[in-house]
This record gives C-alpha cells, structure tokens and sequence, in this order.
C-alpha cells in the first residue's frame, strides 16, 4: 500500500499557479489519481530544477527531450519530469479540464493567492521594456492567457482586482486574448509576488523593482 504523502500548504498554492501555467495534469488509462508533467526549455533549466526540488517527495527523474518539428524546421530541447500521482492533483484535474481543454473556473480563482499568482507569472508572465518614445522607458507585464475564452479573462480580470487591487487590461493576440498591466500595475503586482520568486526567476522582478522601488524612479 502507498503511502500517503501530504502537501505543505505552500507547495500546494505554487501548484495551482503551475497548473494555470505551463504544468499539465493527467491521468493514465485504469488510473485512480493524476500526476502533474513539468517541462522547460534548457533556458530555463535551473527553474525546472526549482520546480523538482520543490516537489521532491512526488518527483520522478528528469528526462530530455529533443523534438524535431519539421514544419516549422526547428529542433526543441526540452526537459522535464512528472510526479507521482496523488488526490490533490486528481482534485483540480477535475476542476480545471473539460474534454482535454484547460479551462478557468471561478471556483480557482477564489482561490487565488500571492504565491500563486508568483507561480502563474513565473510561467506565462512576461516583464518586458517599453520605449516607444526613446526618452522614457516603462516596465509593464504580460500575462499569455491564449488557452482561455475571453469570458474567463475577462473574469479573471475581476478577481485580480478584487483579491490584489491590481488593474488590467485585455490585449488581443492573434485570435487569442492576454491580459496587459501599466506600469503603475505593474509595480504593484511585483511587491506582490517578489518575496516568492526564487533567485533563477529573479529576471521577472528585478528590473521593475529596481527601477521604480530602490532607485525610485
């Protein structure tokens, strides 16, 4: 018999930010509980390793992976690993899937947290430089939510307010939609996250924080 193994309340609320993010859940055919599939591109190997750490008491062996994509004539290395199964992973596969497409329940984003909008962020966030008018430069975020109806980002965009008092604004990308901050937003939403983000992902904080809070610009 397995023995169970319980979830610190932390990991659990990184968790549910990686699994809005770029973690996938699934469960094998004949299987009672699901497991959780992490993968990263080499860039990003030491975040990936973060992730492994964190989760090391379900954690499997990490495995490489080269992917030959002949229509877009490129190679991908990827690595990445899965965990062991467990309920709390079965819990919010039944919540977040429907007919093998992610969706965005408001039932998660009631359950929305400081660490896990870290590990949301730290997955499909993006901080980049604005300079449009070459004299002043802003730092703004961006959040890929393209895997999601507009009807849920729009929802999303509410509870983000609510929980955080964080504004947004949603981009259309393609046939998809992300949401955008301003920088005022922007600054606040990386108070907000910055004490959870380890040292490898720093690059998502440190640039607006430094700017703004140290050198108060």
């Amino acid at each position: 018999m397995k023995k169970h193994i319980e979830l610190p309340k932390e990991v659990k609320e990184y968790c549910i930010g990686f699994f809005l993010g770029d973690g996938y859940l699934f469960k094998i055919k004949n299987g009672n509980n699901c497991s959780l599939k992490i993968s990263h591109g080499l860039k990003q190997e030491n975040y990936l390793m973060w992730k492994h750490e964190l989760l090391k008491n379900l954690s499997r062996a990490i495995r490489y992976t080269r992917i030959d994509d002949k229509r877009r004539n490129k190679i991908y290395h990827i690595k990445g690993f899965e965990t062991r199964t467990h309920k709390f992973f079965t819990r919010y596969w039944k919540l977040l899937y429907h007919k093998g497409k992610k969706k965005l329940p408001e039932r998660i984003l009631k359950q929305m947290t400081p660490i896990t909008l870290a590990a949301w962020i730290m997955d499909d966030g993006c901080l980049s430089e604005n300079n449009k008018n070459r004299k002043t430069t802003n730092w703004n975020y961006t959040l890929a939510t393209h895997c999601f109806s507009l009807i849920e980002i729009q929802l999303l965009q509410q509870y983000l307010e609510n929980i955080f008092g964080l504004e947004s604004k949603v981009h259309r990308d393609r046939e998809r939609h992300r949401l955008w901050f301003n920088t005022t937003n922007s600054i606040k939403l990386a108070q907000i996250i910055k004490p959870f983000v380890p040292n490898c992902m720093e690059y998502k904080v440190k640039p607006i924080i430094e700017r703004y809070i140290v050198r108060g610009e």
